[in-house]
């Protein structure tokens, strides 16, 4: 086949009574970064009225301005469906979706990434993230034939080259069920390898009863059936009945792979069904001994190893002497002709994780600020993590890769990041707190002249055993300019690490202010008679949350007319709850966990803010109390003196002093005129200086300077 400089991706989805769900199917498609499409929807003899009107109500429907086809067959099954609709295509590639499942919107444009990279690549499969009556990720396996043969780690919904289906001549319309599984093993043994895609971009819609469902609890028969079918494959690899040593070996793994099976299907039911909470600390305790006593891929995967070092590591050797760029041409020519129009500058942002945090949240506030001042931003992460605001920030941003995650060949993500820069333009890279972004400046510099890198520091932690004051040092010459958030952090980046004043600017963290001091409701929260004083940020020796119960204990000794909220997780949250409760005190303090919604409990809640930490950036958290109205009682440290006018806006106290502490905070308690001035006072000092507009603003006209440079 000529390869087109436009290949066509060819998507078929057959359709059996889900006509109900077609058209958030289809609109998943259409959020697709990858725009040369064609749809065939194969409605397999639908009886259900409901489905059946569903899908003459979508007939006309464009995806990507273009119309889908639509054709109706006698009932046949999934397999004949899926046969009858690759027949109406033309597409090099071409990929199967159930008429109920979606799509990550840069799903298709990945897998073209590693099969434009891979020509011996004959299919991608992805990891899953299941919706609906389950909310869990499924993480396959790397490719492995004789794997395949035990056990189907691969959904249907996965990318294949057209040829591929062609020569194995589709999926087998004779077996009652798991046709996939046959397909893939016929697949397999036609030479055709696997690519494992590992972030889960495909989303598989879980119902009580499906057809999956039922294909599981016949899985032996169809096992059996399957075998019989492709007899000579599997003797080829486990031997005939007359190799009785090698065929027992084979029985026994396969029996063991069904028990693995059972046993993982049983803990993500139980699971499942227990709040979140629960959930969480069921995952932490029994994945590693999954992991570790049946190896179970579904539990983990081996990932790239980044050691938080000041000192160079594997990684950086390994980029000093192993890598060279492969760049991905088709790939680059045929993304880089579909970048949006009327754009203004393309932005791609490398971070580490996207965690509930102050600097995740600036991350957030800039990235909308930019896209909704009409430019083009990408996101990275770099880190292997669950990323608890992942959907935070695809709600803002469709394009995000999960580096960490997806990669385990450092040589392989260098060449994606830097195939990636060269086919989205990207023209500059934000980096915040990324030991890896650091990392690869160089290699992103080297390959990509054109584009400009800002690095943005948000502390300095001289007497942690690392921050990345001291890590940048030997990275700065790669970067075209420095942020800072405090005139302090500016003057210490000059006098302890070498940058010269004009490569450094003062860019406090901004958030979204209400629209006036009356919007924050804190004058109505005022006339309570219980006054609340809360704690939002990380369980952690930083945060100092054992200081805040301490402090709540004098409190109560003095007032009784009082309240305390900690809102956040970490590894001392039990341990504040313990001392609340062997101090007698947990009654009056409401321990919360992480939320996402802090900002609205501060607002409901908090009459006070109190934050004895021991050391900070410049807290984004403490900027959303004063925006709030919220005066603040918090500790001496660069950061907080930042932020905090004292006497004015708040209290400051020395670090540990829960004594003096909780003197200033009971001086609020009791005053109610106090605690309205300051709350005023706070909201305007906000308003005045940190307002996201206005922050957002300098960022933008650093990168114009930059690239007019």
């Amino acid at each position: 086949m000529v390869m087109d400089e436009k290949p066509l991706v060819s998507i078929v989805i057959p359709c059996y009574n889900q006509g109900h769900y077609l058209r958030e199917t289809l609109e998943s498609i259409e959020q697709s970064t990858y725009p040369y499409l064609e749809i065939v929807v194969v409605d397999d003899g639908s009886t259900d009225s409901v489905s059946q009107q569903c899908i003459f109500d979508l007939k006309g429907y464009l995806v990507k301005q273009l119309e889908v086809k639509f054709i109706t067959q006698v009932n046949q099954g999934p397999a004949a469906a899926r046969n009858n609709g690759v027949r109406l295509t033309t597409g090099e590639f071409i990929l199967f979706l159930d008429a109920d499942d979606k799509i990550d919107p840069t799903y298709i444009e990945k897998c073209l990434w590693i099969l434009m990279k891979y020509p011996n690549i004959g299919f991608v499969y992805p990891s899953v993230q299941h919706f609906g009556a389950r909310d869990d990720v499924y993480h396959a396996k790397p490719y492995s034939f004789e794997d395949l043969l035990l056990d189907n780690f691969i959904v249907v919904s996965s990318m294949i080259r057209r040829r591929v289906w062609e020569e194995v001549k589709g999926f087998d319309v004779a077996l009652s069920g798991y046709e996939d599984w046959d397909f893939w093993i016929r697949v397999g043994a036609a030479g055709y390898i696997g690519y494992w895609l590992r972030e889960p971009l495909f989303f598989y819609r879980r119902n009580d009863i499906s057809r999956l469902v039922v294909d599981n609890n016949r899985r032996k028969i169809l096992l059996k059936e399957i075998q019989k079918k492709n007899k000579q494959i599997f003797d080829k690899y486990f031997g005939s009945e007359k190799n009785n040593k090698k065929k027992l070996k084979y029985k026994l793994k396969q029996k063991l792979s069904y028990y693995k099976w059972k046993i993982f299907v049983l803990y993500v039911r139980l699971a499942s069904k227990m709040p979140s909470t629960y959930k969480e600390k069921l995952k932490r305790f029994i994945k590693p001994i999954i992991k570790k006593i049946f190896k179970y891929e579904e539990t983990g995967y081996t990932e790239l190893v980044q050691d938080q070092v000041l000192e160079k590591n594997e990684i950086d050797q390994s980029i000093e002497t192993d890598y060279s760029y492969k760049r991905n041409s088709r790939y680059i020519q045929v993304m880089s002709t579909n970048l949006p129009l009327n754009k203004k500058n393309s932005i791609l942002f490398i971070v580490p994780w996207l965690v509930v945090g102050g600097a995740d949240k600036v991350n957030l506030d800039l990235i909308q600020k930019f896209i909704e001042k009409g430019h083009d931003v990408h996101l990275f992460t770099t880190l292997n993590h669950e990323h608890p605001w992942h959907y935070r920030f695809k709600e803002k941003i469709v394009n995000i890769t999960h580096l960490g995650n997806n990669f385990i060949s450092l040589n392989e993500l260098l060449d994606y990041v830097n195939d990636y820069i060269q086919a989205k333009k990207i023209e500059i890279v934000q980096m915040s707190n990324s030991q890896l972004g650091y990392q690869i400046a160089e290699i992103i510099k080297t390959s990509n002249a054109n584009t400009k890198i800002v690095d943005l520091n948000h502390m300095e932690e001289p007497y942690a055993p690392f921050d990345y004051f001291r890590y940048s040092v030997r990275y700065k010459n790669w970067f075209d300019h420095r942020v800072v958030i405090t005139p302090y952090l500016k003057e210490a980046m000059i006098r302890k690490y070498g940058e010269t004043a004009e490569r450094v600017t003062v860019i406090p963290n901004g958030i979204e202010v209400p629209t006036s001091y009356d919007s924050t409701s804190y004058l109505l929260k005022n006339e309570n008679e219980i006054i609340e004083i809360g704690f939002v940020g990380r369980m952690e020796e930083q945060k100092q949350p054992i200081d805040f119960v301490k402090t709540a204990n004098i409190i109560l000794s003095r007032c009784k007319n009082v309240h305390f909220t900690m809102v956040g997780d970490g590894s001392l949250l039990k341990a504040a709850q313990l001392l609340a409760r062997s101090l007698s005190i947990d009654s009056y303090i409401d321990f919360l966990g992480s939320s996402n919604n802090a900002p609205q409990i501060m607002k409901e809640k908090m009459h006070v803010f109190f934050a004895p930490s021991l050391r900070e950036g410049l807290p984004i958290v403490g900027l959303e109390a004063l925006s709030l109205g919220i005066p603040i009682v918090a500790t001496d440290v660069p950061g907080w003196s930042d932020l905090i006018d004292n006497g004015k806006t708040g209290f400051l106290s020395p670090v540990n002093d829960c004594v003096r502490m909780a003197d200033y905070c009971i001086e609020l308690i009791n005053n109610k005129v106090l605690r309205e001035s300051m709350s005023r006072k706070g909201y305007e000092f906000v308003e005045d200086k940190f307002s996201l507009n206005k922050t957002s603003q300098v960022y933008l006209d650093i990168y114009e300077n930059l690239l007019n440079s």
